[in-house]
């Protein structure tokens, strides 16, 4: 499988070097821009269509990262607001003073959560 992964992975870089090669010089082809705002003199620039696709790629991996951060960084912040309201202690530090951890704080241990419940009531057979 290893072996099949490398040769297909080969093959589609292989593609994409031959697509870059034969399209080289459309790559390279400067594209003119002018911008005009009538409050000054017309203002243009060109850039070659490699320089634009390569802008446009990092634009949208920035963009990305950002959508994909946001979700994280809103969670985040409701559970700090989250801890905040409870007076929950942060959970990363240590107690001060060599004090033991209060028992509010701790979790429950799991022989305290799951005694009477987890057990089940015995089983008995009939036999005829």
């Amino acid at each position: 499988m290893r072996v099949f992964k490398l040769i297909t992975s080969a093959l589609v870089v292989g593609i994409i070097l031959i697509f870059i090669g034969q399209n080289l010089t459309a790559f390279r082809t400067p594209v003119r821009f002018t911008l005009d705002l009538f409050i000054r003199e017309p203002v243009s620039w060109e850039h070659s269509v490699y320089g634009l696709m390569l802008m446009s790629a990092f634009a949208g991996l920035v963009l990305g990262a950002l959508a994909l951060l946001r979700p994280y960084i809103h969670t985040r912040r409701l559970l700090a607001e989250k801890r905040a309201e409870s007076g929950e202690p942060n959970a990363h530090h240590a107690p001060r003073d060599g004090q033991a951890p209060s028992e509010a704080s701790s979790p429950p241990l799991r022989s305290e959560t799951s005694s009477a419940d987890s057990e089940s009531p015995p089983t008995t057979s009939t036999q005829d």
